[in-house]
């Protein structure tokens, strides 16, 4: 294992304070997660390491910070509390590419009706609406919608204004059609505009992402970690796919790649980023 770095907290350096436009995040490739194929995560290098690219198997040590909407909600560079509101960072150490048993439990649905898309704010612009994710079998899976689409009309209507929540409820309920009009990257400066119609209709939502609690939950999985327990796209190998040491990578997180109840000022069931560095591995 990897020695436990204990050391006072350091600010988060200019780089992680930087505003990044997600029209220029790159998407990784999809991958298998907790019993299905989840769609790519959109991830933007802001420092690039050096030496040997990470491999699965590597003993990692990283520090993270997890950000919504612009506030650091969970960082391992506050990982301990002292007096007089004083912090020690403790960086997170892990082997890269293996997956703890307690995420490896198969996802629960439950019936619904409804385009069958999920839409979140993006974590900074929070008035822009984009698609998040996409269930499998549902009218969406069938169309031209794809995941990262930005919302721009329901039916002929803007969104400007409209929480997920009111934008969700128009893409549910029972049979109907419905006329989405997205904008999405067509090339790596340009951006474009399709109307989609989608027909409502049954499908299978997601549940629950409960992690269960049991003896890796206690001492595997949070170990060690008394303020900055880890995000679970953290175990994702594509998270750190390509990164060297010294390495800063941002992540969009999805709603169920986060913390499933929720942590500090992140609410259950939201999208954030988290800030990730390579510090070391081997």
């Amino acid at each position: 294992f990897l020695p436990q770095v204990v050391a006072f907290t350091t600010p988060l350096s200019a780089y992680a304070r930087k505003k990044i436009p997600l029209s220029e995040f790159e998407v990784s490739d999809n991958f298998e997660w907790r019993g299905e194929t989840h769609t790519g995560l959109r991830f933007y290098d802001i420092k690039e390491g050096k030496g040997s690219q990470l491999k699965a198997g590597q003993q990692v040590s990283v520090h993270y910070d997890c950000s919504y909407r612009s506030i650091v909600a969970v960082s391992t560079r506050q990982a301990v509390v002292l007096s007089q509101n004083r912090y020690i960072e403790r960086p997170y150490s892990y082997k890269y590419g293996t997956i703890p048993s307690v995420l490896q439990d198969p996802l629960e649905y439950k019936d619904s009706t409804g385009v069958g898309a999920r839409v979140d704010p993006d974590p900074i612009y929070t008035q822009k609406l984009f698609v998040t994710k996409i269930y499998k079998g549902s009218a969406a899976d069938e169309s031209k919608l794809k995941v990262f689409d930005e919302i721009l009309l329901v039916d002929g209507k803007s969104v400007d204004g409209l929480s997920k929540q009111e934008v969700n409820k128009l893409l549910e309920g029972e049979s109907g059609d419905v006329t989405i009009t997205v904008e999405r990257n067509v090339g790596r400066y340009e951006r474009g505009q399709e109307e989609i119609k989608i027909s409502k209709r049954p499908y299978r939502k997601l549940l629950s992402k409960s992690v269960k609690k049991g003896p890796e939950k206690a001492g595997g999985l949070y170990s060690g970690e008394d303020l900055a327990p880890p995000p679970e796209v953290i175990f994702v190998p594509e998270a750190l796919k390509g990164m060297k040491k010294g390495g800063l990578r941002r992540i969009e997180v999805p709603a169920d790649l986060g913390y499933a109840e929720g942590k500090n000022e992140i609410p259950v069931d939201e999208v954030f980023f988290v800030d990730i560095e390579l510090l070391e591995f081997r």
